[in-house]
């Protein structure tokens, strides 16, 4: 899973998760957007990135709940409402249109903030991609059942706690890939290519690291 988590403060990260084992893999480079005169000083925010390396365990079963939703969301039944607010009309008001209902025409409405990113995530198994796509973060305000996955994902990270695990993802985990875009305000397209070849290599460099002495499998 890759992409960028979080708006004004940020981390644009690689994250590797293992099914079987629960094992965890977190590599992020993050800063915070600064801004003179309400524009973003992309020099300045590129400057303040500090490097985190994070390596552990998540429950295992919430993981898996996480990506099953990720992987059939696209299946589940779209445009449906899932909430109502309902608002009794007094009395003394008379209900009436101010059209016939045969002309009423429908709007379509859906809900976006520059708080939302996007984080593309891909199932692999024995080398092969079974499955991939994309999903907004931390949740998506217009489609139930992409909030949903989002929110699984969110519960199963919660679990995460430090350690030493025993397995470790194939170093061409992140082969083919696809990289979401960050808006063109808060950094440039070269910064942005340049900054995926080093957290490759920080992931790859990671991968090949040994535990820590005296770490908790």
């Amino acid at each position: 899973m890759r992409g960028r988590r979080g708006h004004y403060g940020f981390c644009d990260e690689i994250r590797a998760y293992d099914l079987e084992s629960g094992a965890a893999y977190i590599v992020a480079s993050c800063s915070q957007l600064a801004l003179s005169h309400g524009m973003v000083d992309q020099h300045a925010t590129a400057a303040a990135r500090q490097q985190k390396i994070e390596r552990g365990f998540m429950l295992r079963d919430n993981l898996r709940e996480a990506v099953w939703m990720a992987w059939m969301r696209g299946l589940m039944q779209a445009n449906v409402q899932t909430k109502s607010v309902t608002v009794k009309v007094p009395e003394s008001v008379e209900i009436a249109f101010r059209h016939p209902l045969a002309f009423a025409q429908a709007v379509l409405q859906g809900r976006h903030s520059s708080a939302q990113s996007t984080l593309a995530w891909s199932l692999v198994r024995g080398g092969r991609e079974l499955a991939s796509g994309t999903l907004l973060w931390p949740t998506d305000y217009n489609r139930p059942a992409a909030a949903y996955a989002a929110d699984l994902l969110a519960i199963a990270e919660a679990s995460f706690a430090p350690g030493c695990p025993t397995s470790v993802p194939p170093l061409n985990l992140l082969f083919g890939m696809q990289t979401p875009g960050v808006s063109f305000i808060d950094a440039d397209a070269k910064a942005m290519s340049e900054l995926k070849d080093q957290l490759n290599a920080a992931f790859q460099a990671e991968l090949k690291r040994p535990c820590p002495s005296g770490a908790v499998r």
